[in-house]
Order: structure tokens, then sequence, then C-alpha cells
């Protein structure tokens, strides 16, 4: 990630980004229905990284109500953003 680049939370209004980046990687994504991308934005739990309006990845989480612990649902960054800190940025957030 470059200095002009963000990490946003991502609500209903912006999901579909991040399921067409989905779209791209499902062969080596685990199975997530779409309709289940649209409940965890509307739960606020997406957060995703844009290099100017271009989205480079996403991290599905949720958190356990026993221990409130994070658990990452998905990790997805774009090939033509690996090798720096995307996923890191993502996960810190």
């Amino acid at each position: 990630m470059s200095d002009s680049d963000q990490v946003l939370e991502v609500g209903p209004t912006g999901i579909d980004a991040v399921i067409e980046l989905s779209k791209r990687y499902q062969s080596t994504l685990g199975q997530l229905p779409f309709e289940a991308f649209r409940l965890f934005a509307k739960e606020r739990r997406v957060v995703a990284s844009f290099s100017g309006q271009r989205i480079t990845g996403y991290a599905i989480y949720r958190v356990r109500k026993r221990t409130g612990a994070l658990v990452l649902v998905h990790l997805c960054v774009d090939a033509d953003s690996r090798g720096g800190n995307t996923a890191q940025q993502l996960v810190a957030r």
C-alpha cells in the first residue's frame, strides 16, 4: 500500500465492489454466499483497501460472542497489490 491508499469500513452501499473482487478469486477463497457479504456489510464487519477508486483488497470478520475474539472470515488481496502490506493493513484496521 502506498501513502495514497486507504483502508475503509464498507457498508451496504459499497459491498458490490467487494463482491466483484471476490468473484475474481473465488477459486482460492472459501465459499461465502453473496447474501452473507451483504449481512456482514450491514453489521459493519467488512473493511477494504482502496488505491484511488480501485479496490485492492478486503477483509471480512466476525466477533465471537463468548470471548470477544475477532475471527477472520475472508481475506482477499488483488494480485497486483500482493507483496506489499495490504493484508497487514486490512487486519490491523
